[in-house]
């Protein structure tokens, strides 16, 4: 009788646990691009001087986009560094 009642018992616990089905859960992926302002790309000027001192103003205007470039290209960096850190 005791044998019985302990088959009954544990039939009872084991389908309990069985009919306790977890779902799995999805995880939803957030995927981040950093500023359309740094994905620009880059101006290259043309040089249309014909003397020497045309090629001195020609390699000030080239260091000022190389400077902006550099710009965006950090904020792709910092943005970079941030994700990383994130995670």
């Amino acid at each position: 009788m005791i044998l019985a009642l302990f088959n009954t018992c544990l039939t009872l616990l084991l389908t309990s646990c069985k009919s306790n089905s977890l779902t799995p859960k999805v995880a939803e992926v957030i995927r981040l691009s950093p500023p359309e302002s740094a994905l620009i790309t880059c101006e290259i000027p043309a040089f249309t001087g014909v003397s020497w001192g045309d090629g001195g103003i020609y390699a000030l205007v080239l260091k000022r986009e190389l400077q902006i470039c550099k710009g965006r290209l950090d904020e792709v960096i910092d943005f970079m560094d941030e994700k990383k850190s994130i995670n």
